[in-house]
């Protein structure tokens, strides 16, 4: 029944990828798969139902040709016709975007709506309908909303209307995802005979943004300008206290004169609350240049930042205020996202942390200063966009030899540009990575500054372009090493051929799940990084008993003494020469107390080539603090001394020193400690937590 009513209608992912194809008229097959994340022979099965359409109603074909597809200029010029005559679209959602679908159209309501209204506006039963809604009721709750229903209003929502625009915000941002999202969004509004048009909207916002000098996302302009349409159709005003808006924006600042253009250009009235709201969403987006009234404020929480991770990881940055820069971008928006509440998804979260879990701990000390500003806590998504800015930094150490400029072009915003960098620097770690934000931007560069591109988006381009998702599977991993290691000549990287494995598999072994062996080849081949990491040194490795001192203080007249003594274990084990102690002291005396953690604490390290032989790490315990540089200010009774031979080999041991530190209670056992054999069982409990 469902196949005989699918030969009579187009359906609305057919007709959003016809949209795509007019908008990448020539393209590769294999290429378009990596972008939408689909399987090569879907989509050629999808552009022959398509073509079948196409014929019915005297349009000209979509050809496809070893591997590349051509859509005729004639259907390029006239897509508006064939998408009016093939508008009967049969409807066909999957549960969430059902259940996205039935939040918005009660958001932008204009009357009553009951379950017969769903079941009629998404073409489904009425228990769909009420399965759909009894799961929708479960999401709302996470932005302390309640779906209601009464016999006089029907379905309503409950709660502040901010949250109400966050989630609806959400939605949008969700479905924009897919790629039939913008067909559902305009199907959306057209249920309540709305017609907008979102491209002269984003037009609009990129003109204001030049003339106002706001550097936004690309993509995120889409996205803003669907919620302003929305909230254009739902006419209702923000009625909650304001405060932490008007304290944080000025109506004088530039984005809020901005924001109060934008609207007054497409709602009749505009009250500041609804300005201050978009300020507020903006400014969680916006790149950090953009923000001028917060400038060295921001500025200054970011350096604090950066020392406190070198402080804490002891590894120093040679690029440092080049990394300042880089970071204070991303740190802008995500103070204001932090002030306004404002929580946006990442994906790779989970991933990172397990990659990266001992940079990931340190990561989220180190970030104390922007907890201190913004008196929120930091959420794990928001720290895992740290540990790629820091991670890419020490990886970029590791890796000199750099051959390759790769450009990578993600308008999908800062952090998705960021995901996606962090991916490629694992497949290519000897590429030199340069990043664009817009295509706008990427067409501002001479080919001469880039040998290959690699793009989240068609671009038109001479040199070699690979077409990516920000998240890389590793399907999609094998198809673009292999394609980059045919145009190019990749030094000394040598991956293998996982298609070439499969055929030598295959013709000696019957195979049961071929896609499932595919990736397990792939994440079995590109393990070893991992395999390393697993096997760093624990803290109780490098602290075992004849590391540990406990001394009193009366052989110890100045911090010079303390030092030294704190050193004498790493002396006599071999781990460093005499002259590692002279640079800890003469980077003292330039830098002042950059050793200082705090709280009694201090970690004396200079670099790996000023006389370290050895990974090392030595404790000394005074009975009494001493004062770092003579300064009162920098009373230090525990020394922690580190030898490090790279900046990552001690991360996995420092990563749990730092917990210890943290941790009030077990600081305050190891200041109590009498004995080495207290601190190694304090060590090994904090370790197997």
């Amino acid at each position: 029944m469902i196949s005989t009513r699918r030969k009579k209608m187009i359906d609305n992912r057919l007709l959003a990828l016809l949209g795509i194809l007019i908008e990448m008229p020539k393209f590769y097959l294999t290429e378009l798969s990596i972008l939408l994340n689909r399987e090569r022979k879907e989509i050629e099965r999808d552009i022959q139902e398509i073509n079948h359409y196409l014929q019915k109603n005297d349009f000209p074909l979509i050809s496809i040709k070893d591997n590349l597809y051509i859509v005729p200029e004639i259907l390029i010029k006239e897509f508006n016709a064939p998408e009016k005559k093939l508008k009967h679209t049969q409807i066909f959602l999957n549960e969430i975007e059902r259940m996205e679908l039935i939040y918005l159209v009660t958001f932008i309501r204009k009357s009553e709506l009951s379950n017969f209204h769903y079941q009629e506006f998404l073409q489904v039963s009425k228990n769909t309908v009420l399965t759909d809604i009894r799961k929708l009721r479960e999401d709302c709750r996470t932005f302390d909303l309640i779906f209601s229903y009464s016999r006089k209003k029907g379905y309503f929502i409950q709660g502040s209307e901010i949250n109400k625009r966050k989630m609806a915000f959400d939605i949008i941002t969700s479905l924009l995802e897919a790629s039939n999202g913008k067909w559902i969004l305009k199907y959306l509004m057209s249920y309540w005979n709305e017609e907008s048009d979102v491209k002269k909207l984003v037009e609009k916002m990129k003109e204001e943004a030049t003339q106002y000098s706001i550097s936004l996302v690309e993509d995120r302009l889409t996205e803003i300008a669907y919620m302003i349409i929305l909230i254009k159709i739902r006419n209702k005003k923000i009625e909650e206290n304001m405060e932490k808006y008007t304290d944080n924006i000025s109506q004088t600042s530039t984005i809020f004169q901005y924001c109060k253009s934008i609207l007054t250009s497409i709602i009749n009235k505009v009250n500041k609350e609804e300005v201050y709201f978009l300020s507020s969403f903006l400014l969680s987006i916006a790149e950090g240049n953009s923000c001028t009234e917060e400038n060295s404020k921001l500025y200054s929480v970011t350096e604090n930042v950066v020392n406190t991770m070198e402080a804490l990881s002891l590894v120093s940055f040679p690029a440092k205020e080049t990394l300042i820069k880089s970071l204070y971008i991303h740190l802008v928006p995500a103070y204001y996202r932090l002030i306004f509440g404002w929580n946006f998804k990442n994906i790779l979260t989970n991933q990172i942390k397990e990659d990266n879990q001992e940079l990931f701990d340190i990561v989220s000390r180190a970030l104390d200063p922007l907890r201190k500003i913004t008196g929120s806590e930091i959420s794990e998504d928001e720290i895992a966009y740290f540990v790629i800015h820091f991670g890419g930094q020490i990886e970029s150490q590791l890796n000199c030899r750099k051959q390759y400029r790769a450009m990578i072009v993600c308008p999908n915003g800062i952090s998705s540009s960021l995901i996606l960098k962090s991916e490629l620097q694992q497949l290519f770690p000897e590429f030199i990575f340069l990043q664009k934000h817009s295509v706008a931007d990427f067409k501002k560069a001479t080919e001469q500054e880039y040998d290959m591109v690699f793009s989240t988006v068609y671009i038109d381009t001479k040199k070699p372009i690979y077409i990516v998702q920000p998240i890389i599977d590793s399907l999609a991993k094998n198809r673009i090493i292999q394609k980059v290691s045919k145009d190019f000549i990749i030094g000394n990287y040598r991956i293998p051929n996982v298609d070439d494995l499969l055929k030598i598999i295959k013709r000696n072994a019957s195979i049961h799940n071929e896609k499932k062996l595919y990736k397990e080849l792939f994440s079995c081949l590109m393990s070893q990084e991992n395999k390393q990491k697993e096997q760093l040194p624990m803290l109780e490795d490098l602290l075992t008993e004849e590391y540990i001192q406990i001394q009193t203080n009366e052989k110890i007249n100045n911090w010079k003494q303390a030092i030294s003594l704190a050193c004498q274990p790493l002396i006599d084990h071999g781990n460093i020469e005499n002259r590692y102690i002279e640079a800890i002291f003469s980077k003292l005396e330039e830098y002042g107390p950059f050793i200082d953690l705090g709280q009694g604490v201090a970690i004396p390290h200079a670099r790996p080539e000023d006389g370290v032989n050895h990974l090392g790490m030595s404790f000394l315990k005074l009975e009494k603090p001493i004062n770092l540089l003579n300064d009162e200010n920098h009373q230090v009774q525990l020394f922690i001394t580190l030898a490090a031979i790279d900046n990552e080999t001690h991360l996995k041991a420092l990563s749990r020193l730092t917990k210890i530190l943290s941790d009030k209670k077990q600081l305050k056992q190891l200041k109590e400690a009498t004995n080495a054999k207290e601190i190694i069982e304090l060590i090994k409990e904090k370790g197997e937590e």
